[in-house]
């Protein structure tokens, strides 16, 4: 069956005794208007600041005091969705039976023109389009065998972008662009991994089969004594590398062997250097395995993107 779901939204306030520290304190305030989540999330930047975001026990305890005991609420995390490689939003989709399957982050098109999820690093041919002033659109094949990120950049320098299919007129052209019917890239991806300092740098050293999420608990990226990258449930205590960057965005990587969470670690490295090892190339890889001993595994600074608040921010309070 179906419930209505009413939502709770805060608004950011100044308390007369901590103006003069600018701190930003939080109320809550439950609204009893059945909405959807985006209805919810509307109202609430209309009428307040935002859904209710949740970051620490103390306001986990604060929206449970403002809501009904049997009620259920709305609040304000989301899991992120897929996006087109230029960050638009078109909600356009023509996936496969079954798809996406939530296991890979790039997106093809199939023989039969149906979209399925596909590892990014598989070297495929892709469609790339150019869009005109008058904001239309030709779509044209590219027979050279790459990676997603590398064919978007190749789309980047030779045309537009890689291919962004908005409606149904879009999909028959880019399907007839592609008169063999093989595997090809199109522009649609998902951002499950990023850096802690919110950069998408796509480089990546996975050992095999990672990262696999077991459990549905692994959400943070160390580097193994393999000196391959592999997910691991945050809390557990590892050394760490932190990065620090010069003017000429110059990184240079340091040890630090005190066994943290990995948000502990990220915090340490953001107090006393730039932030935890972003690694972006092979030869940045190459340096933080020789800053490390070859049998620690150690703290990166990748993490799992898979929820994150309507304000866009990445608090990783959660009370699942």
């Amino acid at each position: 069956s179906v419930q209505t779901r009413h939502f709770i939204l805060f608004t950011e306030c100044m308390c007369t005794l901590t103006s003069k520290t600018n701190q930003a304190e939080k109320t809550f305030v439950l609204i009893q208007l059945p909405k959807s989540w985006s209805a919810a999330r509307d109202y609430c930047r209309e009428h307040y600041t935002d859904l209710a975001k949740i970051e620490n026990d103390e306001e986990q305890n604060e929206v449970n005091s403002a809501k009904p005991s049997n009620g259920i609420v709305w609040i304000g995390l989301y899991r992120v969705p897929w996006t087109w490689s230029d960050k638009s939003q078109s909600s356009f989709r023509f996936w496969d039976s079954a798809q996406p399957a939530g296991f890979e982050t790039c997106a093809v098109m199939l023989a039969d023109g149906r979209w399925n999820e596909y590892s990014c690093e598989s070297a495929l041919y892709f469609i790339c389009y150019t869009e005109t002033y008058q904001a239309t659109k030709s779509f044209v094949l590219i027979q050279l065998s790459k990676s997603w990120s590398a064919a978007r950049d190749y789309c980047r320098q030779h045309y537009t972008d890689l291919a962004k299919i908005e409606n149904d007129e879009e999909q028959n052209e880019v399907n007839s662009a592609n008169p063999s019917h093989g595997i090809v890239w199109i522009g649609l991806y998902r951002v499950s991994w990023t850096w802690s300092d919110k950069s998408q740098s796509s480089f990546r050293v996975w050992a095999s089969n990672e990262p696999n999420n077991y459990d549905n608990e692994e959400f943070c990226g160390a580097m193994t004594s393999s000196h391959q990258w592999n997910d691991i449930g945050c809390s557990y205590l590892f050394p760490f590398v932190c990065h620090q960057e010069t003017n000429q965005a110059e990184k240079t990587f340091v040890l630090i062997q005190l066994p943290k969470s990995w948000s502990a670690a990220r915090d340490y490295c953001r107090e006393h250097y730039t932030d935890l090892a972003k690694i972006e190339n092979d030869e940045e890889q190459n340096e933080v395995n020789s800053a490390k001993p070859s049998n620690y595994i150690v703290w990166i600074g990748l993490y799992r993107v898979s929820w994150t608040w309507s304000d866009k921010s990445q608090s990783s309070f959660r009370f699942w």
